[in-house]
């Protein structure tokens, strides 16, 4: 499984998979207003009934999700 990023995109990833199809898989981090928690979306254009499917799993072990503004806010 090959894994690459268009030039402009932040959030998008192509996953070329051995069987030789190409799919998008997209993550976000989004933040919950209630209580500032903070969870990740996905998606993926593959046929795949598991969710998360296998090109979400090998994009998030490669390019983890980072919450940026909560490493902002750290204090040590």
């Amino acid at each position: 499984m090959e894994i690459t990023r268009p030039n402009d995109s932040k959030n998008i990833w192509s996953v070329h998979s051995d069987s030789g199809n190409t799919y998008m898989v997209k993550m976000e981090t989004k933040y919950r207003r209630d209580d500032g928690g903070i969870y990740f979306q996905w998606s993926c254009t593959c046929p795949s009934r598991k969710h998360p499917c296998k090109h979400v799993i090998a994009v998030y072990n490669e390019y983890p999700p980072v919450d940026i503004e909560a490493a902002e806010r750290q204090v040590f």
